[in-house]
């Protein structure tokens, strides 16, 4: 949720190193696996590096990299901005591209709450080379609305739309994942041309009896070919403080019945 990783970066809260590996699995033997690292570089700014590859069926591994940088403004708000690259594969497909984010939280002392809005711009250009070697630019837009009761009930609201997405001709829509350019509750690899994702997430907190949270979310991402429904069930556990191991499942269907299943686990350490 939003706002738990907020709450983990702020100045007061934050750890000065923070490593974090990622592994999905699923249908069409999809494979995806990721490494990232963060670090303060200053008393108000973290930057960090990601490497993550993904495989799908017979298809050789893609891989890219990530640089995030987050710069706090006062205690309430963060700038976040994600450039990120796809190294060429074989066929000459590429993919370079950068995400902006604008966060702020809002706190409520009276009725034990806060709020967390945030709002990302996002740009991609791919060469696409495998089938019709021609290149797809696309920009996105996002706004997500977050709602912490208690620090025990999490509401999360997100709204996604591509402007004016490109859609090549050939069979290959995608190179780099849809999840650098918006937020949807998918593990899988989406070979379409994405319009518009719209999500709710629920979470809630186990304590104080386990440092845990339990969570769900709903995602209805509208394609030009194909119209995904994606469902999200997960569990996160946090020990030492703030490491954490994470555990969710994906359940993914679309108007063709064609369902798939994907996994997905994260371990999260973090160093003084």
């Amino acid at each position: 949720m939003a706002a738990l990783l907020f709450l983990l970066l702020t100045p007061a809260g934050y750890a000065s190193k923070w490593g974090e590996a990622d592994l999905w699995t699923g249908s069409n033997n999809f494979l995806r696996s990721g490494i990232s690292f963060l670090a303060n570089v200053s008393t108000r700014c973290v930057a960090g590096i990601n490497y993550s590859a993904y495989k799908l069926d017979k298809r050789e591994s893609v891989r890219s990299f990530r640089l995030p940088f987050n710069a706090f403004v006062g205690r309430k708000a963060m700038f976040t901005v994600k450039p990120f690259y796809y190294l060429e594969d074989d066929n000459g497909s590429s993919a370079y591209g950068a995400r902006a984010s604008l966060s702020y939280l809002y706190h409520n002392a009276s009725k034990e709450s806060s709020t967390s809005l945030n709002f990302s711009a996002a740009f991609e250009k791919q060469e696409l080379s495998e089938y019709a070697g021609e290149s797809s630019d696309n920009q996105a837009v996002e706004f997500q609305l977050e709602e912490n009761f208690y620090d025990e009930f999490f509401i999360l609201f997100t709204a996604s739309s591509l402007i004016n997405p490109e859609n090549p001709s050939g069979a290959q829509k995608r190179y780099a994942e849809i999840s650098d350019l918006i937020s949807p509750n998918a593990f899988a690899f989406i070979n379409d041309t994405v319009y518009d994702n719209f999500g709710f997430q629920f979470a809630r907190s186990l304590k104080p009896d386990y440092d845990s949270y339990v969570y769900a979310g709903a995602d209805r991402m509208n394609c030009r070919i194909l119209d995904y429904n994606s469902y999200v069930f997960g569990l996160r556990v946090n020990f030492f403080e703030k490491n954490f191991f994470n555990f969710s499942y994906n359940y993914l269907d679309n108007k063709n019945n064609r369902d798939r299943s994907y996994y997905k686990m994260s371990l999260g350490v973090f160093f003084k």
